[in-house]
């Protein structure tokens, strides 16, 4: 299958040919944003994103997808309306415990730990997934409750039993973001939560 960054040339090539046939496709504004967050060009990936909600304003995985961007730019606050407007258009959403995990994600990340482990528990309950539990364990120890945080590290091994690379942790099957204000926000509140 090739390296990473071959994959993505291609990706970026095959998408960039499909919007020449096409540029009214909100699916393929969608991938091309999808390309962009990959090769960590984040504000391009907003820019195709917004085409494609403008195309398809009731596109839910797209609102979703730009709760992520905006995660991932170091803009949690703003990120919670397009999450919410994802479960507003589709609220039982196959998907829908990833809608929950980012809203979770977005609190841990504005230091609103009773909201993150709200979120992220509702998230755990739908579909127990290893980076919830991450975040919902760094959450409960903020908040002091390490029986609690301990038991959510337990679901994490559980649920991924390799050890997780870094002291981030952020060495995943997905690239995220190189985004400076992102990144001290994942040491400030989930690293720093996953050492009490």
């Amino acid at each position: 299958r090739g390296d990473l960054e071959s994959q993505i040339a291609q990706a970026e090539s095959d998408i960039t040919r499909s919007l020449a046939q096409d540029s009214l496709v909100a699916s393929s504004h969608d991938t091309l944003a999808r390309v962009r967050q990959n090769q960590y060009r984040l504000d391009a990936a907003m820019t195709a994103l917004a085409q494609a909600l403008e195309l398809n304003p009731n596109d839910a995985q797209a609102w979703h997808f730009q709760g992520r961007l905006l995660i991932y730019s170091g803009m949690p606050e703003r990120a919670l309306a397009a999450t919410h407007r994802a479960l507003e258009i589709s609220p039982r959403d196959p998907l829908r415990w990833q809608f929950f995990h980012h809203l979770g994600f977005a609190y841990i990340l504005m230091g609103q730990y009773e909201l993150a482990a709200a979120w992220c528990q509702k998230a755990m309950v739908v579909v127990p997934f290893w980076l919830t539990a991450r975040h919902l364990a760094a959450a409960l120890a903020h908040l002091g409750r390490m029986d609690e945080s301990r038991a959510a590290l337990k679901r994490l091994a559980e649920l991924w039993p390799k050890p997780l690379a870094g002291p981030l942790h952020g060495k995943h099957i997905t690239r995220t973001s190189n985004n400076e204000v992102y990144l001290s926000l994942t040491r400030q509140h989930i690293a720093m939560g996953l050492l009490k």
